[in-house]
């Protein structure tokens, strides 16, 4: 597993803002010919909004990816070739609508994409370093929880990180 990048979740969850400042540009003013639009508005934040609103992104993306199913998918979705809507409900044990509407939930943070034409759900960029966060830091966890462990195995011995 590679090692987190906060660069790299940082950058995968901008391409998600990017894309919903260019449709709330074109909806706003109406623009929604091929090729209108294409370029990034400007957007007249403050450096206090805009850290409001990157902190409300990453929030949410977290809030949603750490949902137990949802984490899941997201999992499965991680696979290089990606998963798709039954194979998710199968390996998750759920309706395939439950899955749609996660799947929903996981596109709108912008963790994962879905193929138009194959209906196979992947991981982004931003996704993959969620679940690389989270399996290493539950490692990390995992490992000061055992040398922790006392002499019999089952006192706790609490130390100092």
């Amino acid at each position: 597993m590679t090692a987190f990048d906060p660069n790299a979740l940082a950058d995968g969850l901008w391409k998600r803002l990017r894309d919903v400042i260019l449709v709330s540009e074109r909806v706003d003013t109406f623009v929604f010919g091929p090729g209108d639009g294409g370029d990034l508005p400007k957007v007249e934040l403050g450096e206090e909004e805009a850290a409001t609103l990157a902190t409300d992104f990453v929030q949410r993306a977290l809030a949603v990816a750490c949902d137990r199913t949802n984490f899941a998918i997201l999992e499965a979705a991680s696979a290089e070739d990606g998963i798709t809507a039954p194979d998710l409900a199968a390996a998750i044990s759920l309706p395939a609508l439950v899955i749609s509407e996660r799947v929903g939930d996981l596109l709108q943070t912008g963790l994962i994409v879905k193929a138009l034409d194959t209906g196979r759900v992947y991981s982004t960029a931003a996704g993959v370093q969620v679940v690389v966060l989270v399996r290493e830091t539950a490692r990390r966890l995992a490992e000061v929880t055992l040398r922790a462990r006392g002499p019999n195995g089952s006192d706790l011995e609490l130390p100092v990180l």
